[in-house]
Order: C-alpha cells, then structure tokens, then sequence
C-alpha cells in the first residue's frame, strides 16, 4: 500500500484514548512545528509527560504489538498507532529517561491539499472529548 502523506492546509485531527492530568501517562503537553518548506516538509507532532519515564531496554520493544508494562494493558495502542503513522509513510519515536518522562515525536510527510469534498469525514463535527482539532498551515 502506497505511504498517504498529510495534505498542507486544512485540519488535523487527533483523538487520544486516555489524556487527563494524574492519569496513567501523567501530565502531558503537545506542540506542532511548521516545516521550513511545508510542500515536501514535514509536519511534527511532539508530546512529552513528566511521568517515571521507560526503561531503555523496555524502549526498544515499546511499538511492538501486546508489549506493555501495565497489568491492564493491551499492548496495542502504540504498536497500531505506529502502523498509522508508517501506512501515512511518517515515523513515531520515544526519547525518554527513567524518572524524568517521556517525549514521543510524530513526523508525517505533508502534500498538497485535495479539495475537502474529497474526504470521508464531516469537517463541520466538533470535536469531542478525547479530541484535539487545529488547522495545518497552508503551503
């Protein structure tokens, strides 16, 4: 399947399963950066939590599928979240120190936009809790 870069100018969105202050992550806070040159640049999304942090021998496992520490975990959100990020031909990564956080890096490849009649979902719904919506710079 051909990688499905991120068009330039219009929304992005993301929905996240567990983001509170005190939750199992902890604290936490995002930012995006705009590339130099957003045609052909790439579009950052970059969180980072003052948690406990990931053991670095644990790091390297960490986006495989039914890998988890936790004892109710799953294991899959971060191996099905870096399969979306590679099937849209980006990278995840994790830079995290024991006892001082964690700081996990999306990198999605930008194109030009399509028009908004061509996408398959309904750009005028709100998000809802668990949702974060802001616009992606115009090339």
């Amino acid at each position: 399947m051909p990688a499905m870069p991120c068009p330039v100018g219009g929304v992005l969105r993301i929905a996240t399963g567990v983001v509170r202050e005190g939750g199992a992550a902890g604290p936490s806070h995002s930012h995006a950066h705009e590339a130099p040159d957003p045609i052909g640049g790439t579009l950052e999304v970059i969180v980072s939590d003052t948690g406990c942090g990931i053991d670095p021998a644990f790091q390297e496992r960490i986006f495989e599928p039914f890998v988890t520490t936790r004892e109710d975990g799953t294991g899959l959100g971060l191996s099905i979240s870096a399969e979306i990020v590679r099937k849209h031909g980006g990278t995840i990564t994790v830079d995290s120190t024991p006892g001082a956080g964690s700081t996990f890096t999306v990198s999605l490849p930008l194109f030009p936009s399509q028009p908004q009649s061509n996408w398959d979902w309904d750009d005028r719904r709100e998000p809802g809790p668990g949702h974060a919506q802001g616009q992606v710079p115009d090339g």
